[in-house]
């Protein structure tokens, strides 16, 4: 169906733009009520990692990223 590659550009290109768009307006709607500046304090706060699980997220990072580069290696000749 999208067979052309630069129709494929195109289409990554417009659902990024898209995308952009979506989180700006939802922002400058969350920020934009009395309420918001407190509720995007609250949510900074709560989305925090606790001292144990930040060690858990930060090995699964690496595992993935060393993956990654794993993969990057033996692909590309």
């Amino acid at each position: 169906m999208f067979s052309d590659p630069r129709l494929r550009r195109r289409l990554w290109l417009i659902a990024l733009a898209l995308l952009a768009v979506f989180f700006a307006a939802n922002m400058y709607v969350v920020e934009g009520t009395p309420d918001g500046s407190s509720q995007l304090s609250e949510m900074a706060e709560n989305s925090g990692f606790a001292a144990e699980n930040r060690e858990y997220a930060i090995f699964i990072i690496a595992v993935a990223l060393a993956g990654f580069i794993g993969y990057l290696t033996m692909t590309r000749r």
